[in-house]
C-alpha cells in the first residue's frame, strides 16, 4: 500500500512537470498583492439636536423643555396645555454615528403605562418623521446618516364643550423606538404623509383651495383621520359624510382624493349600496402624466360602492362617470376631476387644486 501511494504521488509530480515543460513558452505572471484590515465595527445610535417649534407653549407652561439625557438615548419634557389649541412640538434627530447599518426593530407608544390604542377625544399626540411620514418596523437608518423625528402633543382645538376634561389630566407619554442591525428585510423610508381636510371654501377666502405642488395653507386645519375631518363640519352641514385626503411629501401636496362614506343607514334604505369608506382621486398619474388610468381606477371604486343602476357613463369631448342616490351625486371624469355634491355642499378635486363648498 505504501508503494502504491508513493507511485501515485510520483505520477502526479511527473504530470505536472510535463505540463510545465509543454507550456513553458506560454507563461504569464499574474500577481495580486493586497493588505486587508478589519477595524472594530461600532454601534452608536443616539438622539441629537432638539428644536422646539414656534408657537409651542412657553414660560410657566414649560416645567422642562425637551432635553436629551442618558448618553443621548432619552428625550424628556414636562409641559402643561391649559386651553384648546395649545400645543407643544419639537424635532429631534436619530443619528447613526456607527459603522453598522441599522433598522427599526420595535416601536412602542404608551399613555400612562399602557400601549396606546385610542387617545382621549381632547388629545392629539403623534410621533412621525419631520416630513410627516409614519414610522414602521424595518425602516433603515444607514451608518453615518440621521433621520429627523417630529413629536407633537396638542389640546385639540375643534372640540365640543361636553368633550372637555372636567379635571386636570396628568398624561405620562412614553415613545420608544428600538433599532437593530439591518438585514435583508430593511426598507427605505417613504417620506410622505396623509392628512385630511374639510375646509370651508368661499369667494373671499381663496386660500382655502389646496394646490398641487404647494403646502397646505396655514389657515386650513389638517386632521389625522377622515372621521375627524368629517366630524369637524357637523356644525356646518348635518349631512356631511365626505372630505378631502392629501398625500404630502416634503410639505407639498402630491395627490388629493375625495373621501366619502356610504353609511349602513343609506345601504339599508337603498338596495345596491355597499357600506364603506371610499376614495376617488383627482389629478394625473405621475408615471404616465395621464389622467385616464386614474379615471378607470376611480370608476371601479364607484362600482364597488354603488350598484350599476345608480351609475352611468357619458361622453362629450371627454368621458365622465357618475352615480346618484338620495341627493348625493358623485362624479369623476377623464380630465382628472372628481367630486361629490350633496346639494348644499361637497368636496372637489380638479387638475390644479382641491376644496370644499359648504
Amino acid at each position: 500500500m505504501k508503494k502504491a501511494k508513493k507511485r501515485t504521488k510520483l505520477l502526479l509530480i511527473l504530470l505536472i512537470l510535463c505540463i510545465s515543460i509543454g507550456y513553458a513558452t506560454l507563461q504569464s505572471n499574474l500577481i495580486i498583492n493586497g493588505i486587508a484590515g478589519i477595524n472594530n465595527p461600532t454601534w452608536d445610535i443616539h438622539w441629537e439636536n432638539v428644536q422646539v417649534t414656534n408657537g409651542s407653549v412657553t414660560s410657566s407652561n414649560v416645567t422642562q423643555a425637551a432635553t436629551i439625557a442618558n448618553s443621548g438615548t432619552t428625550v424628556s419634557y414636562n409641559i402643561k396645555l391649559t386651553k384648546p389649541g395649545d400645543f407643544y412640538e419639537f424635532t429631534v434627530d436619530a443619528v447613526n454615528d456607527g459603522t453598522i447599518d441599522a433598522m427599526i426593530d420595535t416601536i412602542s407608544s404608551k399613555l400612562n403605562g399602557s400601549e396606546i390604542s385610542t387617545l382621549p377625544n381632547y388629545l392629539i399626540y403623534s410621533v412621525t418623521y419631520d416630513s410627516g411620514a409614519s414610522l414602521v418596523v424595518n425602516q433603515e437608518l444607514k451608518a453615518n446618516t440621521s433621520e429627523t423625528y417630529k413629536i407633537r402633543i396638542e389640546f385639540k382645538k375643534d372640540i365640543e364643550n361636553n368633550q372637555l376634561p372636567s379635571t386636570i389630566q396628568n398624561l405620562n407619554l412614553v415613545f420608544t423606538v428600538n433599532y437593530k442591525q439591518a438585514n435583508s428585510n430593511a426598507i427605505v423610508v417613504d417620506h410622505s404623509m396623509i392628512r385630511y381636510t374639510a375646509n370651508i371654501y368661499d369667494n373671499t377666502s381663496t386660500h382655502n383651495s389646496i394646490y398641487f405642488g404647494q403646502p397646505i395653507a396655514a389657515g386650513i386645519t389638517q386632521y389625522l383621520t377622515a372621521v375627524d375631518a368629517m366630524n369637524s363640519l357637523q356644525s356646518f352641514y348635518s349631512g356631511m359624510h365626505n372630505c378631502l385626503k392629501h398625500k404630502i411629501r416634503n410639505d407639498v401636496v402630491e395627490e388629493s382624493y375625495v373621501v366619502f362614506i356610504v353609511t349602513s343607514e343609506m345601504a339599508n334604505e337603498y338596495s345596491g349600496l355597499t357600506p364603506g369608506t371610499y376614495e376617488i382621486r383627482g389629478g394625473v398619474d405621475e408615471t404616465s402624466n395621464d389622467s385616464k388610468p386614474i379615471y378607470e381606477t376611480n370608476k371601479m371604486i364607484l362600482l364597488n360602492a354603488f350598484d350599476n343602476s345608480y351609475c352611468s357613463e357619458h361622453y362629450r369631448d371627454r368621458y365622465w362617470f357618475d352615480c346618484y342616490v338620495d341627493g348625493v351625486y358623485v362624479q369623476i371624469d377623464s380630465d382628472g376631476r372628481s367630486y361629490i355634491d350633496e346639494g348644499s355642499g361637497g368636496c372637489y378635486v380638479t387638475l390644479e387644486d382641491s376644496h370644499c363648498l359648504y
